[in-house]
């Protein structure tokens, strides 16, 4: 049952994505349209990219230095890179491999190289909502026209169909039933193990979010924290023009599809394949009005450059680290 819900499904949840995608395109003209894409501002984006990896290795050190851990910036960057490296071939395997990595050349221990990325992920989170939040802020009447249109459109469908009223009926009834249940049994409930899991998940949170506090520089968290998601930005931003039916949307566009490219990339699907494809197609032609044989060259194109820098970058640095032994430690 682990292997089904930690392999196959996300597998099958990729390939139905992409077959959705794909499904009325002509493979021939998509290679053609990649083929003919100006691949000097995919390799100019490998800079920020890169710039945004480096500040994570370095805001990874200013986590690890309350715990009396001062790994070098070289070797924690190696850690990083290969931790990108491994979660490309195996589900899930990023975190341990870093963390296995620094344990290897700078004898960090490993449950406390975990620990910190743990606290890593939660910060990411915060920006992903707060970016996400400045997105809809920038680009409300985008969403807005998107959105009514939408709307519109199911409300003509439900005025031809009366009985789709019943079924909202019923999903408003039965959603203040489980509420009504869930207090009722509110005392049973607070015994269940799942409980208990969500209410220590919740408690770890608020935990790794105070945890800045005791650092010696938070200030220098917090900016790199900012400039992680900045290279993300530049990077997809540049590798905008690339591409003539994207270099025209300009930078607030880029901004909207990197917000709806992470939560394709954060999707339960192998290095976000299928779900970043149809998500960031989906919003370059409903948002941004382009042709979707246009919006797939794009999402493609956009995804490949990251995968293959990663599995490139990746790759060299887990086999540097690798050949590197374990760095003596100074008492």
């Amino acid at each position: 049952m682990k292997i089904l819900l930690r392999y196959i499904i996300p597998l099958a949840l990729a390939a139905f994505l992409l077959y959705f995608t794909f499904k009325d395109f002509d493979l021939q003209s998509l290679w053609t349209s990649i083929g003919s894409a100006d691949y000097k501002w995919i390799v100019l984006s490998s800079i920020p990219m890169t710039l945004a990896h480096l500040s994570r290795a370095r805001r990874w050190q200013l986590l690890l230095r309350p715990l009396n851990r001062n790994p070098s910036l070289t070797r924690t960057f190696l850690a990083v890179m290969a931790g990108y490296f491994a979660n490309m071939i195996v589900p899930r395997l990023g975190e341990v491999t870093r963390c296995g990595v620094l344990q290897k050349t700078e004898n960090v221990p490993i449950q406390e190289g975990i620990g910190t990325v743990l606290v890593e992920r939660v910060f990411d989170l915060v920006m992903l909502a707060l970016v996400t939040g400045i997105a809809l802020f920038v680009q409300w009447d985008q969403l807005s026209q998107f959105f009514m249109g939408k709307l519109a459109q199911k409300e003509a469908i439900a005025s031809t169909e009366p009985e789709n009223h019943i079924w909202l009926y019923i999903l408003v009834a039965a959603g203040f039933a489980v509420l009504a249940a869930g207090f009722l049994l509110r005392e049973y409930l607070l015994k269940l193990t799942i409980t208990q899991k969500i209410f220590n998940f919740l408690k770890e949170l608020w935990t790794a979010i105070t945890s800045i506090s005791k650092m010696d520089t938070p200030i220098e968290f917090m900016v790199h924290t900012v400039i992680i998601w900045a290279g993300y930005y530049f990077t997809l931003y540049i590798t905008y023009y690339s591409l003539a039916s994207t270099s025209e949307l300009g930078m607030l566009s880029a901004f909207l599809i990197l917000v709806v490219g992470s939560f394709g990339m954060v999707a339960p699907v192998q290095g976000g394949v299928g779900a970043y494809h149809y998500i960031v197609t989906a919003g370059l032609v409903e948002i941004y009005h382009l042709s979707h044989s246009d919006g797939v060259v794009a999402a493609t194109l956009f995804h490949a450059a990251q995968t293959i820098y990663t599995l490139l970058l990746g790759g060299i640095c887990a086999l540097i680290a690798s050949f590197l032994k374990p760095r003596a430690i100074i008492s």
